[in-house]
């Protein structure tokens, strides 16, 4: 199976999910194509992802997409981290 992950230049959701993905044996085999409008941004993430995955001893199969244009697969999306989903995120009351 392919996992798209649009949005994923971020550090947050495409980690986690990633994380998710390798810790259920029905997906562990699948590919994760991640797209971001920062092509750098999204290496970055790929070059983490290929750590995590390293330190679970397991094997991500995982690239960069070049463009959104029929990814294929099981797309998720985040957009705009966590601020822009749960404003009160990392706000501290005094």
């Amino acid at each position: 199976m392919r996992i798209v992950i649009i949005g994923a230049g971020g550090w947050e959701f495409p980690l986690r999910f990633t994380r998710d993905v390798l810790a259920r044996p029905a997906l562990r085999e699948s590919q994760l194509v991640l797209y971001d409008l920062d092509r750098a941004a999204a290496r970055r993430t790929c070059g983490e992802i290929t750590g995590l995955a390293e330190r679970f001893g397991r094997r991500a199969d995982v690239v960069v997409a070049e463009n959104a244009r029929r990814p294929g697969g099981v797309v998720a999306v985040w957009s705009g981290g966590m601020r822009a989903h749960f404003p009160v995120c990392g706000r501290v009351e005094r």
